[in-house]
């Protein structure tokens, strides 16, 4: 008989109450687990990572391996118990977690079996696995079967709440990046804007982290958590059709926050990122990569003054850029001059994002940018003259055109500082409604507001 090919449930999906499917599967799983206590486990090697104030170590110890025949055994005897039942009726009942079930012949039971494996299986087993890693970091002794509530009841939630966010017709992502040499007052969550924070992650978490992710971080790399503690979070929905998020996307967020950060804190140098991990909603990394290349970072430090305008100056920016998306290419300047390492590079880039805002096309572009530059700087009250600007514009026409590649490195980072002050200073404008109407594009806009206000 030729194997068949069908959707399980066969109905139209009706609405789920996602509480209560919560409930019903804390119980299935707590259940499930009591029936399988007792049952013999292998063991399995991981490194353990564990660490002082200083340092971070890894050793190697022995942990429960729920990946044995005996236990596939037994998940056979004991899987469709009466919690469990009661679940799949209700999921039936709904036409809900539909799956394409291909054998002899598909039914309720098969399309059981593999829902049991996503919402009760695979959560016990990573529940298992990180209360396993919990005990050995704090060096307890770790028993097999041992789960506690709270980490079972947070696996589960992460699994259904994907289900929500598919039954809403999106997708949840999370980006996270370490920021070595960053220092914030608060030791717990900042938040930035409503999709980008930064949390201080305590010595235990982050030896956690690591015994979970170790493959990710090679031993040299000084921009780990082994010796950094605060990480980025941003937060990335997509419709549920879409692909996976883009490194763009990503790089544009970090962007925007290294920006508020190095504005906010008037420093000279601006804040390192290590790599980036892409993880789904169940923590799971999709990709990773990698945009900061050098191995030595910066030091920036914010007190709460100044975390309160770093958060106002992304807001100020996301908002302007509602009207315009010419801010949102020079930030993108901004950004690639923060990850060059040649000052020559770093000056080019800065001179190209104030380019970008202040020069429109045609004419004497040097004019502009000396003449349009130092009259949106002076709104911020920047006393920046209209030569300070020629000597960069200089500068960058020498460095670009190859007759010197050498740049000292304060005149690099002073590049860069008026470009961060340009981009501030010109989304006031838009804000503020100064600029006669910016989605015509924002230099055009400017070269209007000079002539405007030189008139005056």
């Amino acid at each position: 008989m030729a194997d068949l090919t069908v959707e399980l449930p066969p109905g139209e999906p009706s609405k789920i109450d996602f509480d209560e499917l919560t409930e019903l599967t804390v119980k299935a799983a707590k259940k499930s687990l009591e029936l399988l206590k007792g049952t013999p486990v292998g063991q399995r090697l991981y490194v353990i990572y564990r660490g002082t104030a200083k340092s971070i170590g890894g050793v190697w110890e022995s942990l429960p391996d729920y990946q044995c025949q005996s236990v596939w055994d037994k998940i056979d005897k004991i899987w469709n118990n009466k919690e469990v039942i009661a679940l799949m009726d209700y999921l039936w009942g709904h036409n809900a977690f539909k799956k394409k079930i291909t054998g002899p012949s598909p039914d309720r039971s098969s399309w059981a079996r593999f829902v049991f494996g996503d919402l009760i299986h695979m959560p016990l087993l990573t529940a298992l696995e990180r209360t396993a890693i919990e005990n050995q970091t704090d060096e307890k002794a770790v028993s097999p079967w041992e789960i506690s509530d709270s980490q079972l009841d947070n696996v589960i939630r992460d699994m259904i709440a994907v289900e929500k966010d598919s039954s809403i017709g999106t997708r949840f992502f999370k980006a996270i990046c370490f920021l070595p040499g960053l220092s914030l007052p608060e030791n717990g969550v900042t938040e930035f804007a409503q999709d980008i924070k930064v949390m201080k992650v305590p010595l235990r978490d982050r030896c956690i982290f690591l015994t979970g992710n170790n493959d990710l971080y090679s031993w040299d790399l000084f921009k780990a958590p082994f010796f950094h503690d605060h990480l980025l979070e941003i937060v990335i929905l997509l419709p549920i059709d879409s692909t996976l998020p883009s490194k763009n996307i990503i790089g544009d967020k970090l962007d925007l926050l290294k920006w508020g950060l190095f504005t906010s804190s008037n420093s000279k140098t601006v804040p390192s990122e290590g790599p980036c991990l892409v993880l789904d909603r169940r923590g799971n990394v999709i990709f990773k990569f990698r945009r900061d290349v050098s191995d030595f970072h910066s030091s920036v430090a914010l007190n709460e003054e100044q975390v309160g305008i770093c958060r106002q100056l992304l807001k100020d920016f996301l908002e302007s850029t509602k009207r315009s998306d010419g801010l949102q290419y020079a930030l993108s300047h901004f950004g690639r001059s923060c990850l060059s390492n040649l000052n020559r590079d770093i000056l080019l880039e800065a001179a190209l994002g104030i380019d970008s805002l202040v020069s429109v096309r045609g004419g004497d572009s040097q004019y502009r940018f000396c003449l349009h530059g130092s009259a949106v700087l002076a709104t911020i009250g920047d006393k920046s003259t209209f030569k300070d600007l020629k000597k960069l514009y200089d500068l960058r026409s020498t460095a670009a055109h190859g007759v010197t590649t050498e740049v000292a490195s304060e005149k690099a980072f002073d590049a860069r500082s008026k470009l961060a002050k340009i981009i501030r200073a010109v989304t006031r404008l838009v804000l503020d409604g100064k600029l006669a109407d910016p989605t015509e594009g924002i230099a055009k806009a400017i070269e209007q507001y000079v002539i405007k206000h030189v008139s005056e």
